[in-house]
């Protein structure tokens, strides 16, 4: 891997993701990536608990909190192992990673079309790196279609507050090739704000609650309540045994 000297920086990622956090969360993120840009796999590490601690100059226990909140949060994705070691992934950085290979790959063919010629070594490729890429015949890379990953799905429903499922879309559009028709897709974002507007959730429409029947209903001879299943035109069990029914024959006699 080439040593840049650089990553790109992102005002709105940073004050999206990190705009509710304090200075102590905002430096310990800055130090990480800036190990991440360093990392054998350029996005993600996995260190010991003691050598995160040495980077942030924290504690082993400070050390943890702030990787549970960096990740509880969506800031980073990772996991952290029996409390030893700790893995971090920066998802921009390893997007923008996928994406500058693929524009060094259409550059050395001078931006040929030809470049759909190796789509298949592509997906081979990144299939087995867990990263699939789509690719388009085109000299421009704005009409390459990169899958996201279910963490940036996640992300953005979480980003927009909406109801739709990433797990949902995800699958659905797996299982379909990441096609809407017969056209590949161009931005996935743009279909989770149809599947937002259209309340379109790919789940099964929650059943309906049973009107509840009254079992009860009033003595026609004493007022009473009582069950339906007790009562005659005579009265109901109750009034019947106290004898208001004899009662009120012998009256009107």
């Amino acid at each position: 891997m080439g040593k840049n000297p650089a990553f790109q920086f992102y005002p709105g990622d940073w004050t999206r993701d990190l705009d509710d956090q304090d200075l102590e969360i905002e430096g310990a993120w800055i130090r990480v990536i800036c190990r991440l840009w360093w990392s054998e796999k350029r996005g993600e590490a996995t260190k010991p608990l003691k050598e995160w601690a040495r980077i942030l100059r924290k504690t082993d226990q400070k050390t943890i909190k702030i990787f549970q909140i960096l990740i509880e949060k969506h800031i980073a994705d990772g996991s952290i192992l029996d409390n030893q070691n700790i893995t971090i992934i920066s998802r921009r950085m390893v997007s923008d990673d996928r994406l500058s290979q693929i524009r060094r790959i259409s550059g050395s063919l001078g931006g040929n079309p030809s470049l759909l010629k190796i789509k298949n070594n592509l997906v081979k490729q990144n299939a087995s790196k867990s990263q699939p890429l789509l690719l388009q015949s085109s000299s421009s890379t704005s009409n390459i279609f990169i899958i996201p990953e279910l963490s940036e799905i996640r992300a953005y429903c979480l980003e927009r507050k909406n109801k739709v499922d990433p797990e949902s879309f995800f699958n659905f559009y797996e299982s379909k090739g990441w096609l809407i028709g017969k056209n590949k897709m161009k931005n996935w974002k743009a279909a989770i704000n149809t599947w937002e507007k259209n309340n379109f959730n790919n789940t099964s429409p929650q059943p309906q609650p049973k009107k509840q029947v009254d079992p009860f209903t009033n003595c026609p001879v004493c007022g009473a309540r009582s069950l339906k299943e007790r009562i005659d035109e005579n009265g109901c069990w109750e009034c019947k045994a106290k004898g208001t029914v004899n009662d009120r024959t012998n009256s009107a006699i």
